[in-house]
């Protein structure tokens, strides 16, 4: 990616790009040390995503070790600073492969990325094999969404990909990637300049912003940046950033009234934070282990309008949940219409509880 073509997509409203790191020796098709500076120098911030191999290919633990090993080399060698998200692609696996051989993959790539200081992300693309409970099992905690239809983890997706042959900029033709939290709060760690340390953040409870993958130049690019950055002390010799340890995600469960342990209900709720209305149809948006994770998520359904968000407390098999309920609804339809919105937007399965 050249100056010229960095600032083209700044100047249409872009703020960064996550570019391709090779598999094997970094090639001179992917990220190299001086695009790292035009992209940065040009205002946009940075993250990087490691090729995948061609379909039908089969993984293990050795294979992730490798292949990780070679995206955090890679990644050093082009001079991103540590901190910030280093994103696993994973798509195309041969359907004969078994989700203890994907798994196995995918935390040996990891590994290696974390040793190396960088914060390990996961873009579940087609033919992942995984499914959500699979995913959630992960030693990851930032999720990417393919345009595929995919499984949806606990902790939902901090980045979305739609694909249209109408997104071209400048010549080149691009994917577009969308950047909001994650059921956690979180979003992608990113490099950037100590020149663009003035970005702008537009406050809201869920940040969603435009994003590209340039075919011709293997760029994904996205719209407007959110913190939080890694930032370089100054172009174009990025310094090194703490490292965040990553930790494997919170697990949701659905306290579903189909499943054999039964529903908590407000009688047989103890210790609960608030209490639940005692008329009307209630959505159980999700439960969670830890309380602050279940606020979390209540505080960005209030703010973005959802009929009272209430967080209470149920003990099921013996362990401590926190609870999520929206409503009450009077009209079933109105319930199955909300679940439907928060499925889609935040990927988690309400259940309609009467």
């Amino acid at each position: 990616m050249t100056s010229s073509t960095a600032a083209a997509f700044v100047a249409a409203g872009f703020q960064f790009a996550v570019r391709y790191l090779s598999r094997g020796a970094e090639s001179s098709g992917d990220l190299t040390s001086s695009e790292v500076n035009s992209i940065l120098g040009a205002g946009l911030a940075l993250s990087a995503v490691q090729h995948v191999s061609s379909d039908g290919w089969c993984p293990s633990q050795q294979l992730g070790q490798e292949y990780g090993a070679e995206a955090a080399q890679n990644a050093g060698s082009v001079g991103l600073p540590q901190g910030m998200n280093i994103w696993l692609d994973l798509e195309g696996v041969n359907a004969s492969a078994s989700a203890a051989d994907v798994s196995a993959y995918c935390n040996a790539w990891f590994g290696e990325v974390s040793a190396a200081k960088y914060v390990p992300g996961l873009y579940v693309g087609a033919q992942s094999i995984l499914d959500a409970d699979e995913l959630d099992a992960l030693n990851v905690a930032y999720f990417w969404k393919s345009a595929s239809s995919v499984p949806y983890p606990s902790n939902g997706y901090c980045m979305v990909q739609s694909i249209s042959s109408s997104y071209v900029i400048d010549g080149v033709a691009y994917d577009r990637d969308v950047i909001q939290q994650d059921n956690l709060g979180k979003t992608p760690l990113l490099a950037v300049s100590a020149k663009s340390a003035g970005i702008s953040v537009s406050a809201g409870s869920f940040f969603k912003w435009a994003g590209a993958l340039l075919a011709g130049l293997l760029l994904y690019g996205a719209g407007v940046y959110t913190a939080p950055w890694v930032r370089p002390a100054a172009p174009p010799s990025p310094q090194s950033a703490p490292a965040e340890k990553p930790t494997p995600p919170e697990t949701t469960q659905s306290v579903s009234p189909q499943a054999q342990t039964p529903a908590p209900t407000p009688s047989a709720q103890t210790g609960s934070k608030s209490s639940l209305p005692t008329a009307g149809i209630l959505l159980q948006v999700g439960s969670f282990a830890q309380e602050d994770n279940a606020q979390h998520i209540a505080g960005n359904l209030r703010q973005a309008g959802y009929r009272n968000p209430v967080v209470t407390q149920a003990t099921v098999g013996g362990k401590l949940l926190y609870v999520v309920h929206l409503g009450p609804y009077s009209d079933r339809a109105d319930a199955e219409k909300i679940a439907g919105q928060i499925k889609a937007a935040y990927g988690l399965t309400a259940t309609i509880q009467q």
